[in-house]
């Protein structure tokens, strides 16, 4: 059982892989990916009419 972002993410990225010897019970890579990042989730939930706190996403220090 994969603990911790970066083992999550290599074992969703090879979920297939692993479910040939092994039952795993994770997210595919590709909705890992939407949901680890803040500006593709804000994304998808526009898209899908979700109501959503105000966020700011500074891409800079200079926006800081």
């Amino acid at each position: 059982m994969p603990i911790g972002y970066d083992s999550n993410i290599l074992c969703s990225k090879n979920k297939r892989k692993i479910e040939k010897y092994s039952k795993i019970l994770i997210a595919d890579y590709r909705k890992m990916m939407i949901a680890s990042n803040k500006e593709r989730i804000i994304k998808f939930i526009k898209k899908k009419n979700i109501p959503y706190p105000k966020t700011y996403i500074i891409k800079n220090l200079k926006q800081a």
